[in-house]
């Protein structure tokens, strides 16, 4: 996985120790063995890869909303006007693409809760 190219970054052949950590225990939990149709691995994924894989949320922890109800909910609308998305860009300082990912980063929301789309039989 390390060599993979990233969408933000060119592969540098190596992922944060505490992302492989990370992985380690998603292994132990499951006797050894990565569910690739789990959330946790989705969340390895997702911090692997933040731009190409999302976070996956837990079960019934998030709604999704539709344009009136998101505007019903927040008095906004949900989207911006080109020169509106310059500015946002234009604000946010660019990214170090030799920077790793440190403790903090990469497993601050870090949940380990796991839910399988398929548990095995007398889970």
């Amino acid at each position: 996985l390390a060599g993979l190219p990233r969408a933000y970054t060119p592969a540098h052949g190596a992922l944060a120790d505490t992302l492989m950590s990370k992985l380690d225990e998603v292994g132990r939990q499951h006797d050894g063995l990565i569910p690739l149709h789990g959330r946790l691995f989705a969340q390895w994924l997702h911090f692997a890869y933040p731009r190409e894989c999302p976070y996956p949320h837990l079960s019934g922890t998030t709604e999704s909303l539709n344009d009136v109800e998101w505007f019903e909910a927040t008095g906004s609308v949900h989207w911006l006007e080109e020169k509106e998305m310059q500015m946002v860009v234009d604000a946010v300082p660019p990214a170090d693409p030799n920077k790793g990912c440190s403790e903090d980063l990469c497993t601050s929301m870090w949940v380990q809760e796991e839910e399988l789309l398929d548990a095995p039989a007398g889970s």
